[in-house]
């Protein structure tokens, strides 16, 4: 922890300087803040929402909108990363109702897994080999 006292004492001390600077905004800035944080969560559970009328599905899409949240927190809970395996099952059987068969169902849960979590990881194999180099030259400087 040594190593790493200085770099820590800084983070801290920016923590604490950005929340005195962050309280004393008015009001409207945080309504703004709120209001693009419920956007921003609304849009990441409105994907389930968008696969199902895209594939075809038939149902409440607020009850799919409601799911969607309730497996998300399952997905936290899950003991391996990412909710994987455990999110794709969960996903066919929690929105069987919505879809003809099963197979469209876990079609559309890898689809969904793919455009939220995967490719995700794909783009940070990316971009990763890149930002180590850059890092690495900016130490050698």
């Amino acid at each position: 922890m040594r190593r790493w006292y200085s770099k820590i004492e800084a983070l801290t001390d920016n923590l604490v300087l950005s929340s005195k600077e962050i309280s004393k905004k008015p009001f409207p800035f945080w309504l703004k803040v709120f209001g693009v944080t419920c956007f921003s969560w609304c849009s990441r559970f409105l994907v389930v929402n968008a696969l199902l009328f895209g594939f075809g599905a038939y149902g409440d899409y607020l009850l799919g909108f409601a799911r969607q949240f309730i497996l998300w927190i399952l997905m936290m809970i899950s003991p391996t990363p990412g909710g994987s395996g455990v999110s794709e099952f969960i996903f066919k059987v929690y929105y069987k109702d919505f879809f003809a068969s099963t197979g469209v169902a876990l079609v559309v849960a890898f689809v969904w897994r793919i455009v939220t979590y995967y490719l995700y990881l794909i783009i940070g194999v990316c971009v990763l080999p890149g930002w180590l180099r850059k890092l690495k030259k900016e130490k050698n400087k």
